[in-house]
C-alpha cells in the first residue's frame, strides 16, 4: 500500500513538473515574440478604450491579447471583443479569466494575429513591438475597412498620422496611446 502511494505521488510530481515546464516555457517564448507579454496598467487600458470610441456594434480585436485584460474590459462595457494570442499559457489564462468574469462577450483565439482576417474589424487594439507594428502595417492597410480605428499602445505606427495622441499619466513613453483612423 505504501509503495503504491509513493508511485502515485511520484507520477503526480512528474506531471506537475511537466506542466510547469510547458507553462513557463510558453511564457518565456511569449517574451520574445512580436507581442511580448507586458501588463497594460489600468489608466492606459481606460485610455485605449476611450480613444477607440467604441460604438455598440463595433467588431473589436486585440492583437496579441496576453492575459485578456483589454478584451475583458471591452466585454464588461457590453461590447463583443476577440483577442488573438499565440502563447498557449497566456491563451489559457485568458480563458480562465473569462470564465471567472462570467462574460459571454469576450472571445479568445489561439492564433497568430498575422493570419487573422481583419476585413470586418472596426477597432484594433495593439500593444506590440516596433518591428511587429512595422510588419503589421501593410496588413492593416490592405484589410481594414475605411473608418476603422487602430489604437496602439507604446509604439506609434511608422508612416501613419495619428488622429490623436494620448500622453501617459505615468510620464512613461511606453504608456502613450496613439489613435489612427483608416482612410
Amino acid at each position: 500500500m505504501l509503495i503504491e502511494l509513493l508511485i502515485v505521488l511520484q507520477v503526480l510530481i512528474g506531471l506537475a513538473f511537466i506542466t510547469l515546464t510547458i507553462f513557463t516555457g510558453s511564457l518565456v517564448l511569449a517574451l520574445f515574440s512580436d507581442a511580448p507579454f507586458v501588463v497594460t496598467n489600468k489608466s492606459t487600458l481606460r485610455g485605449m478604450l476611450s480613444q477607440a470610441n467604441i460604438k455598440p456594434n463595433d467588431v473589436i480585436v486585440d492583437l496579441g491579447s496576453g492575459d485578456g485584460r483589454l478584451v475583458l474590459a471591452a466585454a464588461r462595457q457590453g461590447r463583443i471583443a476577440t483577442g488573438f494570442e499565440l502563447s498557449r499559457s497566456l491563451f489559457l489564462i485568458s480563458q480562465i479569466r473569462k470564465l471567472i468574469s462570467g462574460t459571454s462577450n469576450a472571445h479568445f483565439k489561439r492564433q497568430d494575429f498575422f493570419t487573422a482576417d481583419l476585413t470586418h474589424v472596426d477597432v484594433v487594439l495593439a500593444y506590440l513591438t516596433t518591428p511587429a507594428i512595422k510588419k503589421l502595417r501593410p496588413k492593416l492597410e490592405q484589410e481594414l475597412p475605411a473608418g476603422a480605428r487602430v489604437v496602439s499602445h507604446g509604439v506609434p505606427i511608422p508612416g501613419w498620422t495619428p488622429a490623436n495622441h494620448l500622453a501617459s499619466e505615468t510620464n512613461k513613453k511606453l504608456d502613450d496611446v496613439w489613435l489612427y483612423i483608416k482612410e
